[in-house]
């Protein structure tokens, strides 16, 4: 409110952000979603509204259509400025470690309220030993707040790595060094590709069309039968998914790493060596 904004655009759609959209915002020209793509009835709170390209379209492309208008140009998401306190700790545990590339950061969580997001642990593992063991790759298990038991249970299970804490700045480069990541419809996911790293992403109980990886960035979805919207009255207390079979995300890493290491690899006839670093 101090800093009087001229506009304010609310990309959420709801009650929630709406109001701080309004706090926030002041005598501030205030522009979001149209009819039918809000809820709590937000859009009577707007001096212009948006309308995206169609319901179920990723995020990503959602909310381009709300800036579209403002003739802003189009350009590739940038890193975030990196300081020694963001790298230094990271670059220390990587050198400690003895496995070599493929680097695959397995993220074996979700929030809290995303439980329902969360794939079986067998399943997961079993995945995850296939693809070391076919990539010749290291795994590292990544987590974040509330998620540091099941990650130390399936490093310990896999004798694998496990991350040290990290801030989303270290998370960040952290995904920047390796050369993929896995794991579910997650935070982390989206942050591996503004970092350019692909992502492996299995979807069990949300819709991947939606919240997939944007459709520019590198990466693949393995999609269960039960992948759709799930109301939140649905989802409560469920266990983790079963499907998809783990053979797909192993297919799916193999054909991604594939495809990385025969980008970086030399000319015919030329010095180097066949790898996937990022």
């Amino acid at each position: 409110r101090a800093r009087r904004f001229d506009l304010v655009l609310d990309f959420q759609g709801m009650l929630k952000g709406t109001v701080w959209a309004v706090a926030a915002g002041g005598p501030a020209v205030r522009v979001g979603w149209g009819p039918g793509h809000t809820k709590d009835l937000t859009w009577l709170w707007t001096h212009g509204v948006r309308y995206p390209p169609g319901k179920d379209v990723n995020r990503h492309l959602r909310h381009r259509a709300l800036v579209d208008w403002l003739d802003v140009p189009d350009v590739p998401a940038l890193p975030p400025d990196l300081s020694a306190a963001d790298t230094a700790a990271v670059d220390r545990f990587l050198d400690g470690l003895e496995g070599g590339r493929p680097w695959i950061l397995a993220y074996p969580g979700s929030s809290a309220s995303g439980s329902h997001k969360r794939w079986d642990p067998d399943r997961f593992r079993a995945a995850l030993d296939a693809i070391r063991t076919r990539s010749g790759g290291t795994v590292l298990v990544g987590w974040g707040p509330a998620e540091e038991t099941e990650a130390t249970v399936l490093a310990e299970e896999l004798g694998a790595p496990l991350v040290p804490p990290t801030t989303i700045r270290q998370l960040a480069y952290l995904l920047g060094r390796c050369d993929l990541f896995v794991g579910m419809d997650t935070g982390p996911m989206h942050l591996a590709g503004v970092m350019g790293t692909p992502a492996v992403a299995v979807f069990g109980r949300s819709d991947p069309r939606v919240h997939g990886p944007a459709p520019h960035l590198p990466g693949a979805v393995v999609a269960g039968p039960d992948a759709r919207h799930w109301p939140t009255r649905e989802r409560a207390d469920l266990p983790p998914f079963v499907d998809p079979d783990p053979e797909r995300m192993v297919a799916a890493v193999l054909t991604i790493l594939g495809e990385r290491a025969g980008r970086s690899s030399p000319a015919p006839g030329g010095g180097g060596h066949r790898g996937c670093a990022s």
